[in-house]
């Protein structure tokens, strides 16, 4: 396939207190973007937009190339979704979820959902009251994979599941990508689930995307550094951050480290400068700095 599974420009909406605020990013085939920001960030928002349950007010979103107020059904037969608020009534099994998707969706594969089940241990005829919140969630991720989607889009399905649900999910969107032509954006809190799968990492931070990039250039750039400096008083390169210096000892942290930076802190430092990778977790924290939640749920 050619161009962008999906795109968002310069979209803004605006609710009382709160401005989603030109987002722009881009979404290739056959790659996992996770999508991070803490709580209010607005990723949310931004998912219902391009889901076409909430109208932009400026800015554009294409999804497989077409314009979701012109095209919706087109589109929303190519996307899968799964939320936090899982979407399945109690009293139904997953036979009943099969024999109901299957005529919503051209391209349902019966065998690939039931392929799911018995791989993530799902038991068919249980009610879905009757089943752990684990396995409602893989009933729900096998629901939305089943037909195959271009586009599959997650916010925060991982929350609140232990360690070895959250690593099957992870496993089973691996799925998805293996298949060159089609993408997931994942969004969640748990950097960890980002590190482990994602590609691209975007963050969005009080409305607004302030990285989007390869993930693997985004944690190459930011570096912890440490070496020595004799002279106290000595300046040290505005790209440094988080500076902390204890006698002739300086740690610091940089979101610049390339030659240039090496060369320049070599001519005061003392000895080799020593760089240490960051977590993505550490980048995280230090690129939404101090706004942190506000107490409520994403809007």
């Amino acid at each position: 396939m050619n161009g962008a599974i999906l795109r968002l420009e310069g979209v803004t909406r605006e609710f009382p207190g709160f401005v989603l605020d030109r987002v722009s990013f881009t979404l290739e085939p056959g790659y996992v973007m996770g999508f991070v920001g803490p709580n209010g960030a607005g990723k949310t928002t931004t998912i219902k937009l391009i889901l076409g349950l909430l109208r932009a007010e400026a800015g554009t979103i294409t999804v497989f190339g077409m314009d979701m107020r012109r095209q919706a059904l087109a589109i929303k037969r190519q996307l899968g979704y799964l939320g936090e608020k899982l979407a399945l009534p109690d009293g139904v099994t997953a036979e009943w979820v099969a024999a109901f998707l299957s005529r919503c969706f051209p391209t349902w594969d019966g065998g690939r959902f039931q392929g799911y089940l018995r791989r993530f241990g799902v038991p068919r005829n249980k009610p879905v009251r009757a089943l752990s919140k684990g396995n409602r969630t893989k009933l729900a991720l096998a629901a939305a994979m089943a037909h195959r989607p271009r586009l599959l889009i997650l916010d925060e399905p991982t929350s609140g599941l232990d360690p070895l649900v959250r690593h099957e999910v992870i496993e089973a969107l691996r799925d998805v990508v293996a298949e060159e032509d089609r993408s997931v954006l994942f969004s969640t809190h748990i950097v960890s689930d980002h590190e482990a799968i994602a590609d691209f990492v975007t963050v969005i931070n009080d409305g607004r995307v302030i990285a989007s990039e390869p993930r693997d250039r985004l944690t190459e750039r930011w570096r912890r550094l440490t070496f020595r400096v004799d002279d106290p008083a000595c300046g040290l390169d505005a790209r440094l951050r988080d500076v902390r210096r204890q006698g002739s000892h300086v740690t610091a942290v940089t979101d610049d480290y390339c030659e240039d930076l090496r060369r320049t802190l070599g001519r005061v430092a003392s000895g080799a400068v020593e760089a240490s990778a960051l977590s993505l977790e550490e980048v995280f924290r230090y690129l939404v700095g101090s706004n942190r939640s506000r107490g409520a749920d994403d809007i």
